[in-house]
């Protein structure tokens, strides 16, 4: 074991080093986890935002179809002009 300019032991970074590595060495698998299911969940979510835009979509169609039958059937078709 050597010593630093000012005499002191270089024990205390392989120290730092060992605790690091055993954190990450227990640790990491959890990460890794989370990492991978947050990815996940967010490709999910693209995946049911993109099938609930085009419900809406399809709905917001419909409905705006079924107005203008229930305008001409009413008459407001001869105001608008």
């Amino acid at each position: 074991m050597g010593f630093n300019e000012r005499g002191e032991s270089q024990r205390r970074g392989v120290y730092v080093e060992e605790t690091l590595l055993n954190f990450f060495g227990t640790q990491g698998p959890w990460a890794l986890l989370f990492v991978s299911l947050f990815l996940w969940e967010l490709r999910q979510n693209k995946e049911r935002e993109k099938a609930l835009i085009e419900v809406i979509d399809k709905l917001s169609d419909e409905i705006v179809k079924e107005l203008t039958v229930i305008k001409e059937r009413l008459g407001f078709h001869k105001w608008e002009e």
